[in-house]
């Protein structure tokens, strides 16, 4: 090992003429490197660190185990900003990033003394704040002590990563040119001299030689049939003159196949000279294209314009060919025989010669659009001819296109003067057949409404009547069992807080008959006596009782017509219904107001709504107020039930739907007129009657008489358990003798065995067979059998013939059935006890049930 220097003035002095990395040297703290202050330096790295400080080179110096690295001022730039802190440190500390594969090459130099050496040796290293490869040129040797060991690796290096890139740059263009030109479309070709060698040829060239191998070859023996054409005579003048060739449209013939025969090509082409450093001609550069399809297609194309100017000119129409610009460039000589404008006039004034000053606009317009946007069109328009006359012409264009490139139009025009002023007779008369079309079918929309309509509330109407139906039966079960519940409580004595309680149960029950009657009103199930009455008497007749009933805040007026034509209406019913429309419009008069009764005559058109009624002659009855009116789309919902707009608990919504049913059941209709904030008019209106028709007064001796029903026998028929179970009780607390069947099968099986029965009370709505089919079967076998319909609602049709009297209408109150029975057998005695008994019946009565 080396012995340190010994005089530290003389390294000062030795380190100072090393530049600034010298000087670095002097000025660092080296107590915190591996390699120690340099008085303690070996020999042997004092004089190698004094000579690298010196060299003009790039040079580093890995010095010991953990390889310290000293570098000069030429190395600095290289490692970026890892300089100043590399020096004097271990080189795994500074070269973090390419440790890895610098410490391989270090430890073999260092461990075997060889010298490695590379040229463009790529490196990973981060020196300028981010990552990158370089490439060097290095050579690393070993540093050896006095004693023979190695003491650290001298490192030359220079940096050759721009000339790298630019190499690489550099071939890539080469490559890129070379690709440019083996796919170029023109064929071409170098040519070395002497000798006309073909150097390069690319795959055009081959391919319009017929893939000959011509590379490397002379040309005259490469392609003979071309040598002996005369191109290697113009070669020679090219490369002896240095003037270029140019040849256009000239015929070449090539055989490009080995056994096919020779083809005759035109080419476009040109020999130009390559000359060399000292300006002599060192080849030719031979490039061209063959123009063989293109010059044919112009054989073609001239001859094609020849036919279509001779086609043009003779067809009995406007022929046109215009530029891109809009330009006319052709015109045909119809032109001048049609319009009396030559070809020459349209191409130099254009179109505004012959289009109809009104519409020049437009067609101005038009023509930029196509011309932007060029795609087949054709429209008509109205061109004026020499002497002021306008025709009509129906022009169809297609675009010119020369590959993708737009040319203009071709177009060609008809005379369509004739048919379009057909068309514009045609088109009047259209409009006065459309104008009819629409008033027809807004009729029949109108019509298509009011039966979606009446469809509706019909169906709405069948679903009410069944509810009313099943709701009646309920309700006769609830009335009669409360009736019965009374009479226990006479017998056995109630408090009467208990009795009160059985009084607001049959209250409400009553209030759940009534709902079902309006019900029955709206679907038009209640049954109706209509009479010929006066409607002026009516209305003159309830006075009073709108008077108590509205109250003092409502003022009542009546408007009743002279000569009012008789109505056909259900008296009753009639003063009900206005009753309930005159309730209606006090509630419309918050603050109250004035109620109008009013009574017309009416001759009506078809109806616009359902609602109305057919076309005819009524008598109408309406009631007005100056309430608070309704919306469109309120009047659009009233005849519907249970629509209401009042407060909850205030109105069941059934009231107008009721009057609607009345209405149409009795043969009329209603209508409302109603404005908001204005007020509400509700018309009713009813058949005219031929006259009127005075009352058939009842004979005095049938007044008043009834049968004792006690002993009599009496049939029970319901599909209902507990609305027969409630009959058949109330009759047996009357005194008769009760059977009971649940089907009208069972109930004509004790018809013919027991002769005994007096009377039947059968429900009219049951399934399998219904109250009428049940009555046809029975008074077959006993015509003056009494029979009492008893049902939730009328079935109008089957029930038209059977008297008021023979018919009672569920929910019934107590003691009804009995009386209807009382006077049904006022003149039917009880059959004798011995006729057919019916005591078998009466054991086989829980089988039958």
């Amino acid at each position: 090992m080396d012995d340190p220097p010994s005089n530290n003035g003389r390294l000062a002095a030795l380190f100072a003429a090393g530049g600034q990395m010298g000087q670095l040297v002097n000025a660092h703290d080296w107590s915190q490197s591996p390699l120690g202050p340099p008085e303690q330096w070996p020999e042997t790295l004092v004089t190698v660190a004094s000579t690298i400080f010196a060299a003009g080179a790039e040079i580093v110096l890995f010095w010991g185990p953990d390889y310290c690295a000293i570098y000069n001022d030429a190395y600095a730039p290289t490692i970026g900003d890892k300089h100043p802190r590399a020096l004097g440190r271990p080189a795994r500390e500074a070269w973090t990033e390419l440790w890895a594969d610098l410490e391989p090459l270090l430890r073999h130099v260092h461990d075997t003394g060889e010298t490695y050496t590379a040229r463009d040796r790529p490196f990973y290293i981060e020196r300028a704040g981010y990552g990158e490869e370089v490439y060097f040129n290095v050579s690393y040797s070993a540093v050896r002590l006095s004693d023979g060991s190695i003491g650290g690796v001298l490192c030359i290096v220079s940096e050759t990563t721009q000339q790298v890139r630019a190499a690489r740059a550099l071939m890539a263009d080469r490559e890129r040119l070379a690709q440019m030109f083996d796919h170029a479309p023109s064929f071409m070709s170098v040519l070395r001299e002497p000798g006309h060698i073909t150097e390069l040829a690319n795959a055009s060239y081959l391919q319009l030689v017929g893939e000959r191998e011509v590379v490397g070859r002379p040309l005259h023996e490469a392609l003979p049939d071309v040598a002996r054409q005369g191109f290697i005579d113009i070669l020679d003048n090219v490369v002896a003159t240095g003037e270029p060739f140019r040849g256009e449209n000239l015929h070449v013939r090539l055989q490009r196949t080995p056994d096919g025969p020779a083809e005759n090509r035109i080419l476009d082409f040109v020999f130009q000279p390559i000359a060399d450093a000292k300006g002599r001609v060192a080849g030719v550069f031979v490039e061209g294209i063959d123009v063989t399809e293109r010059e044919r297609r112009a054989d073609a194309l001239r001859e094609s314009e020849v036919r279509f100017r001779t086609l043009a000119d003779s067809l009995p129409a406007l022929v046109w060919i215009n530029d891109a610009e809009g330009q006319v460039v052709f015109a045909s000589q119809a032109f001048g025989t049609m319009l009396g404008v030559t070809a020459d006039d349209l191409q130099e004034k254009g179109w505004g010669c012959i289009v109809h000053p009104d519409d020049m606009a437009a067609f101005v317009k038009t023509g930029r659009r196509h011309l932007l946007q060029p795609a087949r069109f054709s429209r008509d328009v109205r061109l004026r001819t020499a002497d002021g006359t306008d025709r009509w012409f129906h022009i169809e264009a297609r675009p010119r296109k020369l590959g993708d490139t737009f040319e203009g139009y071709v177009g060609c025009g008809i005379d369509v003067t004739e048919a379009h002023l057909a068309g514009e007779a045609l088109e009047h008369r259209v409009e006065e057949r459309t104008a009819a079309l629409t008033e027809q079918i807004a009729e029949r929309e109108q019509v298509e409404a009011r039966l979606a309509q009446m469809q509706r509330l019909e169906a709405i109407g069948q679903l009410t009547s069944g509810i009313a139906h099943d709701f009646n039966n309920l309700l006769t079960v609830v009335l009669g069992n409360v009736a019965m519940i009374e009479r226990t409580f006479d017998k056995i004595g109630v408090d009467d807080k208990t009795r009160q309680r059985l009084a607001h149960v049959r209250t409400a029950a009553e209030r759940g008959a009534k709902l079902t009657g309006q019900l029955l009103a709206f679907s038009r199930r209640q049954r109706l006596e209509s009479r010929v009455v006066s409607l002026n008497e009516v209305v003159s007749g309830m006075q009073g009782l709108l008077e108590s009933t509205l109250g003092g805040g409502v003022a009542i007026e009546t408007d009743l017509m002279p000569g009012l034509w008789p109505g056909l209406v259900d008296p009753t019913q009639i003063e009900l219904i206005i009753l309930n429309l005159a309730i209606n419009a006090r509630d419309a008069m918050a603050v109250g107001g004035t109620l109008t009764v009013a009574t017309r005559n009416v001759t009506l058109g078809p109806p616009s709504r359902s609602e109305e009624p057919a076309a005819g002659d009524y008598v109408a009855v309406s009631v007005s107020d100056t309430g608070s009116g309704m919306t469109p789309e309120v009047l659009a919902k009233v005849f519907e039930p249970f629509f209401t707009t009042k407060e909850v608990g205030k109105g069941s919504g059934l009231g107008l739907p009721q009057v609607f049913g009345f209405a149409k059941q009795s043969g009329g209709g209603v209508r409302i007129d109603s404005t908001p904030g204005v007020g509400t008019t509700v018309s009713v209106f009813l058949p005219r009657a031929a006259a009127l028709v005075e009352p058939v007064a009842v004979a005095a001796e049938k007044v008043g008489e009834v049968a004792d029903i006690v002993g009599r026998m009496v049939l029970v028929l319901d599909d209902d358990d507990a609305v027969r179970s409630v009959t058949a009780e109330e009759l047996r607390e009357a005194g008769c003798s009760v059977l009971e069947a649940a089907s009208g099968t069972i109930a004509l099986g004790m018809i013919g065995d027991a002769a005994a029965i007096d009377a039947v009370v059968a429900d009219f709505a049951m399934p399998g067979m219904n109250g009428a089919d049940f009555a046809a079967r029975v008074l077959e076998r006993r015509p003056d059998l009494p029979i009492v319909f008893v049902t939730g609602y009328a079935d109008l049709a089957a029930l038209a013939h059977v008297p008021e009297e023979n018919i009672v209408q569920k929910p019934f109150g107590p003691g009804v059935i009995a009386d209807r029975l009382r006077a049904l057998l006022a003149d039917a005695p009880p059959i004798a006890a011995g006729q057919n008994s019916g005591s078998s019946i009466l054991s086989r009565r829980n089988e039958n049930l």
